[in-house]
């Protein structure tokens, strides 16, 4: 029997005879051939063209197997070719109870395995899930090789010399194989995925590829709510401490601080916590902390993220590094502030109350014209400056229940004491417009403030 070696493997010359010597071939019975469990890395698939083509033109490449227990053989090359073979036979084909076979010599298990891997790795295309599984097979049979001194050179220039894939391709699967979680994997198994999005999975978080698998995207899970508040006490308490207490706390807000604070001054750190786990703390930019959430298993893999800006720590940080006596005074300021906003409040409507009264008794003010034919009255109220008021009522418009000036329509012009027009504030104004007759807008504030005029004079 011709045997071959691991050189023979990777010069892919497994199929020649020793030099000088014809390739030996034997009839074997067709029942006594039984397929390799290590192919099923590989799908046998549709086998009707080869059936096909078999029936008319007869087994041209004969199978290659192992000798086995009991009389009985074991595939090493070939099993579309005898799944087709057994089908003509099932079909009562005649020819195919004896099939034409290499019996090959084992030299070991891993050298047997990567003589099968040889006879198939480019034989036909691949699938990509057949791609993965023979380049995991492949690697750990060399691997075993390397590891007993059998195998000169590197792992990887082996496995592109076996498969014809070049070092960029063997990289990808390597880290399809190492960092795709299970889901990713049997998706690619099922042809749902290839080997790019595959590739592509491998290079995210695992709890973000499933995700991208199905989808193209991924997004991260937020850490869990007591893994945000470890991170919020952290940052208060340690990580930006230096720059969160010099902050003044009562005067400003907030929004004051932005351009105060520079969160990448913060050192990146990993804390351990009980009821949390690791979590990876690091600044993303001036205002903003990435709060990594890691598993527990493995500390490469982030499990959940959230970023951290100030408006999710300044409450914490206010309560922590507030001035308690400035924060005290101003209280206190704000209180007598507010008390005497009240008393202010309380004062002006005393004397808007008193203006409505005067205002009710208009009546009694000196009359100063009246045009009967027109209905319109006017009356003057004196002011404290030594000028008037001067009302227009139209008295088709009498309304005694009026809370102000009995008349539904009015309007008022002001004068000072040498008689020229002025605005209704007092004030003298330049522009005419100023000074022209108003409506009703506020004539109750207009006394009020005349009343409280002659009582502070009559004080003084």
């Amino acid at each position: 029997m011709a045997g071959f070696s691991i050189d023979e493997i990777l010069s892919k010359n497994k199929a020649a005879a020793p030099a000088g010597q014809a390739l030996q071939v034997v009839m074997l019975p067709a029942e006594n051939i039984k397929p390799n469990p290590e192919n099923s890395i590989y799908e046998i698939g549709d086998v009707s063209m080869l059936k096909a083509d078999i029936a008319e033109r007869g087994l041209r490449s004969p199978l290659e197997v192992l000798p086995a227990k009991n009389g009985k053989y074991m595939l090493l090359a070939g099993h579309r070719r005898w799944t087709a073979c057994r089908e003509l036979a099932a079909e009562n084909v005649p020819g195919f109870a004896l099939l034409p076979c290499v019996v090959r010599e084992s030299h070991g298990s891993d050298d047997d395995l990567i003589a099968l891997i040889t006879s198939n790795a480019t034989a036909r295309e691949l699938t990509d899930g057949e791609r993965l599984r023979q380049y995991l097979v492949l690697k750990k049979a060399l691997e075993n090789k390397k590891a007993a001194g059998n195998l000169d050179g590197r792992v990887r220039d082996a496995m592109s010399r076996i498969t014809g894939d070049g070092t960029g391709t063997l990289g990808r699967l390597n880290s399809i194989a190492t960092h795709c979680t299970p889901q990713v994997l049997e998706m690619l198994s099922k042809g749902e995925i290839g080997i790019t999005r595959a590739y592509e999975c491998s290079r995210l978080y695992k709890v973000q590829q499933e995700q991208y698998a199905k989808t193209g995207w991924s997004s991260m899970p937020n850490i869990t709510d007591s893994a945000r508040r470890a991170a919020i006490q952290y940052l208060v308490e340690d990580g930006l401490a230096d720059q969160l207490r010099r902050f003044d706390y009562v005067e400003h807000e907030e929004w004051n601080y932005y351009d105060n604070l520079d969160a990448r001054k913060m050192v990146p750190i990993t804390l351990e916590i009980d009821t949390v786990g690791a979590l990876r703390l690091e600044p993303k930019s001036q205002y903003t902390v990435t709060v990594q959430q890691l598993d527990d298993e493995d500390g490469s893999e982030v499990t959940a993220e959230t970023d951290i800006s100030p408006r999710d720590y300044f409450d914490q940080a206010r309560k922590l590094y507030i001035d308690r006596d400035a924060l005290k005074k101003k209280k206190q300021a704000e209180s007598q502030k507010k008390t005497a906003e009240k008393a202010r409040k309380a004062q002006s409507e005393k004397w808007e109350a008193l203006a409505r009264e005067k205002m009710q008794r208009f009546d009694d003010w000196k009359k100063v014209a009246q045009a009967k034919e027109l209905g319109l009255v006017f009356r003057e109220y004196p002011t404290a400056d030594g000028g008037r008021i001067v009302v227009m009522a139209d008295e088709v418009t009498r309304n005694d229940k009026a809370d102000g000036i009995p008349y539904g329509n009015y309007f008022v012009a002001r004068f000072a004491a040498d008689g020229k027009r002025i605005n209704r504030d007092g004030s003298s104004a330049a522009m005419n417009w100023f000074c022209q007759w108003y409506g009703s807008a506020r004539l109750d504030m207009i006394i009020a403030e005349d009343l409280k005029t002659r009582e502070d004079s009559d004080e003084r």
